[in-house]
């Protein structure tokens, strides 16, 4: 698989390039290849579960529960489909996830605790109580791959030295 660039996979992730910083600096989240002396390099599967984690936290989930709830969707969002054969390589990240939903809560008990689940109407009324976060995973990821895409096809820069008409 493919490894991104750092500022690529910033802007596929829908962050800043200090937040990611921030993030990988404090050892709060890891990525696939590691992150050392200011060099790195993320993969489909990086990008798409730290899209996620911002996602998450947009909505003030804690960036290490995030960062877990993140993983624990996307690898199991494609445990199923390894196997498969798909037109571009990050939809196997979300096919598991497609016609889904993911909810997130706290506990009520303990607002440390969180919890997250796979969720589709039909199979899961009880998980639907109280207050809960309902994320699209397969929308989230799906852009972030959009945005990653976009921002590689990248217009050449105008020639500075190109005399004016």
């Amino acid at each position: 698989m493919r490894p991104y660039r750092f500022r690529d996979a910033v802007r596929a992730i829908g962050t800043t390039e200090a937040a990611v910083r921030q993030w990988l600096n404090g050892g709060k989240v890891t990525i696939e290849h590691g992150y050392g002396e200011g060099w790195a390099t993320f993969t489909l599967r990086d990008i798409a579960i730290l899209a996620l984690t911002q996602k998450l936290i947009e909505f003030n989930v804690p960036l290490t529960v995030a960062f877990k709830i993140a993983c624990g969707a996307i690898d199991d969002g494609h445990k199923d489909v390894r196997d498969k054969q798909f037109a571009y390589p990050g939809e196997a990240f979300v096919a598991g996830w497609k016609g889904k939903l993911m909810t997130v809560r706290r506990d009520r008990k303990n607002e440390k605790q969180w919890h997250a689940a796979r969720w589709q109407k039909e199979e899961n009324e009880a998980f639907g109580f109280g207050n809960f976060i309902c994320i699209d995973v397969a929308t989230i990821v799906n852009e972030a791959f959009d945005r990653l895409e976009a921002g590689l096809v990248e217009p050449a820069a105008p020639d500075k030295k190109a005399k004016a008409g």
